[in-house]
């Protein structure tokens, strides 16, 4: 990654002020898969970068940000998930029965955030679907 970004250092000149510092498309050597890294600032230490991989090259530098983004938020909530409503706590050895048992977590938690949501927004319900609507 070093000496990628060393390219990357070399072929453009940087803004120090923009958070997105450049990407650069490789192949994988094993399997030969195209990706393609994106070089983003790490707020906490402005000398150092953090990488972001994906397979999708004809995704946008941000749309690749927004996608890191989200997925980090669908981590937070299967960590909520495993931490508080016991998702990892499934002793059931056939397959329906496990399948069954993630479903009510999921379930608890969407009923969860309903009335989070519920008690704490002040838009309406209908203005918080189609916010939620457009992300998606």
């Amino acid at each position: 990654m070093k000496s990628l970004y060393s390219k990357l250092l070399r072929d453009v000149l940087l803004n120090t002020k923009k958070e997105i510092l450049g990407s650069v498309e490789v192949r994988s050597k094993k399997e030969n898969i195209p990706l393609k890294i994106v070089f983003v600032r790490n707020r906490n230490d402005i000398n150092r970068y953090i990488c972001l991989l994906s397979t999708d090259i004809t995704l946008t530098e941000e749309e690749i940000i927004r996608t890191y983004a989200r997925r980090w938020s669908i981590e937070v909530s299967f960590y909520n998930q495993k931490q508080f409503l016991r998702l990892e706590s499934c002793c059931a050895n056939q397959y329906g029965s496990i399948i069954a048992h993630t479903t009510m977590v999921c379930v608890c938690t969407m009923m969860l955030e309903f009335i989070r949501r519920y008690e704490k927004d002040v838009r309406s319900f209908g203005a918080v679907f189609e916010s939620c609507a457009e992300q998606l």
